[in-house]
């Protein structure tokens, strides 16, 4: 994917929209209708971070993945085979539930699983800061997806209240492993430098936090990444009184409201 011209975050991107795939090759020109791919993927947080680039994270790639952050519970040294039967009686249940699913064109909300839908929906859809926010920023559509594959794999043909549950229940572990694995990073590499450095000191005034840079950096791009960490609540602004302008301090955390008198 990170070779040049290469095309494959597009159509990864399409087949989870659910459209047509046609790839623009000169030869052998192929097309996929009504294209229904899922992807299941490992990979260790050290090489995700080196390699998940800043135009992935961004362009809308890497928020239709649900990341699931994933250890071993137990040391198996000598690792028994499964029951021969139980994994017999699992895959023929599974392929029953896949051909009956097939008979089904539509799968909608029950009454309870939509009331509770229009209670939730408004804070699944909302924005988030950062670049767990950017990697988030699907989780409306994700949700659905989810609990229309509980309400399949359960044989119902609309999602019922457990369904929906079940959907939150992981979206909400992936939230958790989104922020283990990458942090309250931005995204953006100014800003991340900003913040490291205001956490280690007790406050930087803009012409210490201009130096971190070589002071190379114009004023418009670093108060733009210092308006990305006051607006995600990671820093605030403090003035101090002084002889000439009053001089401003960043601080880490946000801005404390003003006790009442």
């Amino acid at each position: 994917m990170a070779r040049d011209g290469n095309s494959l975050s597009g159509v990864l991107r399409d087949a989870w929209d659910g459209l047509d795939l046609a790839p623009m090759t000169k030869t052998n020109r192929v097309r996929a209708t009504a294209p229904h791919i899922g992807i299941i993927g490992h990979v260790t947080k050290d090489e995700l971070l080196r390699n998940l680039t800043d135009t992935e994270t961004s362009n809308g790639f890497a928020n239709r993945f649900v990341w699931l952050a994933v250890r071993r519970s137990k040391e198996l040294p000598f690792p028994s085979s499964p029951d021969h039967e139980a994994m017999q009686t699992l895959s023929t249940k599974i392929a029953g539930i896949i051909r009956n699913s097939r008979l089904t064109r539509t799968i909608e909300l029950g009454p309870e699983a939509a009331e509770a839908w229009k209670a939730i929906y408004h804070d699944l859809s909302a924005d988030r800061p950062g670049l767990a926010g950017a990697l988030l920023a699907r989780a409306e559509a994700q949700v659905m997806r989810l609990s229309a594959i509980y309400a399949v794999l359960d044989e119902r043909q609309e999602i019922g209240l457990p369904h929906l549950k079940a959907a939150l229940a992981l979206r909400q572990f992936s939230e958790q492993s989104v922020v283990m694995i990458f942090g309250d990073s931005t995204g953006d590499p100014m800003a991340d430098t900003i913040l490291r450095a205001v956490r280690v000191r007790e406050g930087m005034t803009d012409t210490q936090i201009s130096s971190l840079f070589g002071r190379h950096m114009s004023a418009a791009r670093l108060d733009q990444a210092k308006g990305v960490l006051a607006a995600a609540g990671y820093i605030h602004c403090e003035e101090v009184e002084t002889v000439g302008r009053p001089t401003r301090i960043w601080k880490a955390g946000a801005k404390k409201a003003k006790e009442a008198k």
